[in-house]
């Protein structure tokens, strides 16, 4: 079997004079297209004009071609068609000759993506082994890079448990973490020299509160705490100090059937009024003593506190003196707060004494203090007391003021009361109305009952 191309040759008159013909030994033609073999199971196949295959056999026409697909071949058009057989899925690609012809390439695609697939193989595998060496490498570049911030951290918590000289890490970088570890030991040489500071400090605190507790004891320990309940009288004083040490003081002598007693108050808080306190308090038992006259007790007491008194400190005061069997009380009042007397008599309302207007301690050494007397009869009841309980105050800022004392002091079971119980049921008065706010005064109290 072959093929044979015939072409005519012409003269120059355009006559036939031969005629060249080639022969192609379809043999021939069938080993040359079999030599395009780029896969194993790869055939060529070639189709005449009229559909008839010049390289295949009937049966592998018949297997693998569709008549669509020679129709296409047949009529010139190229293109590529799938199929399904039994050695798997393929394809065929196929295109025309000048001459009519037609050939098509018939391959399996397992064939065809074989090399594909062992290039995704190498592919996978170079790129696993690139991620796990690139994992390695930037696992080392981080630590390397977070170890200082890690030993950063220790140092921290240890620093946060009281070890402020731990060891900072080591740092040859010039970038934030040298800057970093130049504020880690800044900060270090910082909270050292403040703990330094603190314990001096603290050291310095603790021998001052123990100074002002010893200053509170003594300074409580000046203030008379016997109080007598005789059959004629009875008197009774509490005192509150709003710091370890205050400004407040009483006292109280019975001397030749004479009670005297006094309450007082000196300007500021703390250390300085409280050695004012002393040294009035001091002189005021002093004087009572002595039997002076109550407006000379204060006089005296006045040249005391005035002399060097180059801080301007001056102290309220009220001085009373009580005959003991006529019951006359003579009194003083040096700028200090109204006392109340209670009279006897339920129809008779307690009332604020008022006094003449004499000076407090401490401002003019020359300034003469007038007394006045006042008879009192039996039963009469006295309450002395210092600002701090009228301008004691809430949690909103209310003061207790002299309208609410004075209602306190005029209940009804308020007369029952001996000289104690009336100071404390004051005292509980002014802590009611407080309600636990701080105090921001000292409070004396002092209550005698003739």
């Amino acid at each position: 079997m072959m093929s044979t191309y015939s072409y005519p040759v012409k003269d120059k008159d355009g006559k036939v004079f031969a005629i060249i013909t080639a022969d192609i030994s379809l043999e021939w033609l069938t080993k040359k297209a079999e030599s395009i073999h780029p896969y194993e199971h790869t055939f060529t196949t070639l189709l005449s004009k009229e559909g008839q295959p010049l390289t295949t056999t009937e049966n592998d026409k018949e297997k693998l071609f569709s008549e669509t697909l020679i129709q296409n071949m047949t009529s010139g058009h190229s293109g590529t068609t799938g199929f399904k057989s039994k050695g798997g899925r393929g394809f065929t690609v196929y295109g025309p000759f000048k001459n009519g012809w037609s050939m098509a390439i018939t391959s399996q695609y397992r064939e065809v993506l074989h090399r594909t697939s062992q290039m995704h193989n190498v592919l996978f595998h170079v790129g696993l082994i690139g991620l796990v060496v690139l994992f390695f490498t930037c696992y080392r570049i981080i630590r390397k890079l977070t170890k200082p911030i890690t030993e950063f951290t220790d140092v921290a918590q240890a620093m946060a448990k009281g070890d402020f000289q731990a060891k900072l890490p080591v740092i040859n970088t010039q970038d934030e973490l040298m800057h970093l570890h130049d504020s880690f030991d800044q900060l270090q040489k910082s909270f050292i020299t403040y703990i330094d500071e603190l314990k001096t400090t603290t050291s310095a605190n603790e021998r001052m509160a123990s100074e002002l507790y010893i200053a509170h004891a003594i300074q409580l320990g000046m203030l008379p705490t016997q109080f007598p309940k005789e059959q004629n009288f009875n008197i009774h004083a509490m005192l509150t100090p709003a710091k370890e040490v205050g400004g407040d003081f009483y006292n109280f002598l019975i001397k030749d059937n004479l009670l005297y007693f006094s309450v007082g108050d000196v300007s500021g808080k703390g250390v300085p009024a409280a050695l004012v306190m002393a040294i009035t308090q001091a002189a005021c038992k002093l004087f009572f003593k002595m039997g002076l006259p109550v407006e000379q007790v204060i006089g005296e007491l006045n040249k005391t506190a005035a002399e060097g008194n180059d801080t301007n400190m001056f102290a309220t005061m009220f001085a009373g003196c009580i005959n003991l069997e006529t019951r006359q009380m003579e009194y003083c009042n040096a700028g200090h707060n109204h006392i109340i007397v209670i009279p006897p008599q339920a129809e008779q309302q307690p009332y604020y004494l008022k006094a003449q207007a004499n000076l407090a301690l401490g401002l003019f050494s020359d300034f003469t203090y007038q007394k006045e007397s006042l008879p009192l009869e039996s039963g009469s009841k006295l309450i002395l007391y210092t600002d701090g309980v009228t301008e004691a105050e809430d949690a909103q800022q209310n003061q207790y003021g002299n309208e609410r004392l004075l209602a306190t002091a005029s209940a009804p079971d308020f007369r029952k009361f001996d000289a104690q119980d009336m100071t404390n049921q004051l005292y509980q008065s002014v802590q009611e109305f407080t309600a636990g706010n701080e105090q921001n005064d000292d409070i004396t109290i002092v209550c005698v009952v003739i």
